[in-house]
């Protein structure tokens, strides 16, 4: 089959779809297309999906894109709070992205970084399951005689229960983006600084061969100890500049890159042994 035959679409989810269905990472939100799937575990330390039956993200090894380009995007955890969209692109993206640091084949997912397009303040004050209070802030403005210059501070944070025995979280999301718009040039700088630190993370359970399906548990129930945890703290950076010779010809110069600390103790994941339920880590 010749690959230009390939169907590919996209399908993009804006900041009012974020806003709308009160999305906090990355799984509240693209799978709602019916051919993504979350493979990772409600109150897990990172996110994973399948894509088109195809895994991705499962690595820790950049697997999405951060304004068209990889590297540069959180590894574990991607909060949707920094983010103006995300679009799932279906098939083959090498064309648009390059080749994705483990050679996915089903697809992509770009994250659109926020721009100071208006003048705006806007706060947020959420709740969340049990007892997990938070407080989102975006402000953007842009200066100038021509408004060519533009800032956008996001910042937010949320500390408190979950649903999950014994699971508690601490998370903080931060975000500066600056750009410059000239009559045959733009040039823009983004920085992102994420921290999560999660008591007990709910890790996946896997099944051993041969075993019958248990009845399910009580959809608050959490097999890791109250002394597990795991914290993250990811900064990345991303520098661009395109000029522009006509409408049909430009070039670019990009810099980017970024660094994940991890801090953890926790099961791999338990493996379930029988139909009475008893699991072996």
């Amino acid at each position: 089959m010749n690959i230009k035959d390939v169907p590919l679409s996209v399908v993009t989810f804006t900041k009012d779809s974020i806003k709308n269905n009160q999305a906090r990472q990355l799984s509240d939100l693209i799978t709602q297309d019916s051919s993504v799937r979350s493979s990772g575990a409600y109150g897990d330390n990172a996110e994973s999906f399948y894509l088109r039956g195809v895994p991705l993200g499962d690595w820790n090894q950049g697997e999405y894109a951060f304004d068209g380009i990889y590297g540069v995007a959180p590894n574990y955890k991607v909060p949707t709070d920094l983010f103006d969209a995300v679009s799932v692109v279906k098939g083959p993206s090498t064309i648009l992205f390059g080749m994705s640091p483990k050679g996915n084949t089903g697809g992509a997912i770009n994250l659109v970084p926020k721009r100071a397009y208006k003048d705006s303040n806007e706060i947020e004050l959420r709740y969340t399951n049990d007892s997990r209070p938070g407080i989102a802030t975006d402000i953007s403005r842009r200066f100038g005689e021509d408004k060519q210059f533009g800032a956008r501070l996001n910042l937010a944070y949320d500390n408190g229960d979950s649903v999950i025995d014994n699971l508690e979280s601490e998370a903080f999301r931060g975000s500066l983006s600056l750009d410059y718009i000239s009559d045959n040039f733009i040039t823009s700088l983004d920085y992102i600084s994420t921290f999560e630190n999660i008591d007990a993370p709910f890790r996946r359970l896997y099944i051993a061969d041969g075993v019958d399906l248990a009845s399910a548990p009580d959809n608050d129930f959490n097999l890791a100890q109250d002394w597990e945890y795991s914290k993250a703290d990811e900064n990345l950076a991303l520098y661009k500049f395109d000029y522009f010779f006509n409408e049909d010809t430009q070039v670019g110069f990009y810099l980017g890159g970024g660094q994940s600390d991890v801090d953890r103790l926790f099961q791999k994941g338990a493996v379930l042994q029988n139909s009475n339920g008893d699991v072996k880590t």
